[in-house]
């Protein structure tokens, strides 16, 4: 059960950080905006996001890289949030980095289908990476199933992922 301090503590973090979340008129700016680098302008100059785009440059950013940079962003934000009240943010936290997982492996099954695992290295969240008991690295160098299980370790994903092993042949 959260004390009346933690929950108090949670409560003020996460108020300051809902007040810096992106407002209708922001949404309604970004919609109007016509590329990539308007919108990592925009965030940039015209948000919070400012911090974590200080180092962008807005004309040569991917989209992609954008997001990523922007979801590693939040699993920051959350990881911080998580660690104020162990009881209940460490089953928040697991339960965000899972997913997180998910879309690392989903990305990386993208790469297998296209037939260059290899070139997910240079995707890898590191944010992810960080948290995650997955060596996320190493999934470039998968090229069958039982490696990619090999890969997931102890992870809850390999569990439900043995149901699926391809029969030999």
């Amino acid at each position: 059960m959260l004390s009346d301090f933690a929950s108090n503590s949670i409560l003020a973090k996460a108020r300051a950080k809902y007040g810096r979340r992106l407002t209708p008129q922001n949404y309604r700016d970004l919609t109007n905006l016509t590329s990539v680098a308007d919108v990592a302008a925009y965030l940039k100059t015209r948000t919070h996001y400012a911090e974590i785009l200080a180092n962008v440059q807005e004309s040569a950013i991917h989209r992609g890289n954008l997001e990523k940079l922007l979801r590693n962003h939040l699993l920051s934000v959350i990881h911080e949030l998580c660690r104020f009240e162990r009881s209940v943010g460490e089953h928040l936290f697991e339960y965000v980095l899972l997913r997180e997982e998910i879309d690392e492996l989903l990305d990386f099954l993208r790469y297998l289908q296209a037939g260059h695992p290899e070139d997910y290295i240079l995707a890898v969240s590191d944010s992810v990476d960080y948290h995650t008991e997955i060596d996320l690295k190493r999934l470039s160098s998968v090229r069958s199933y039982d490696q990619l299980l090999e890969v997931l370790g102890r992870s809850p994903l390999r569990r439900i992922l043995e149901n699926y092993r391809p029969e030999h042949g």
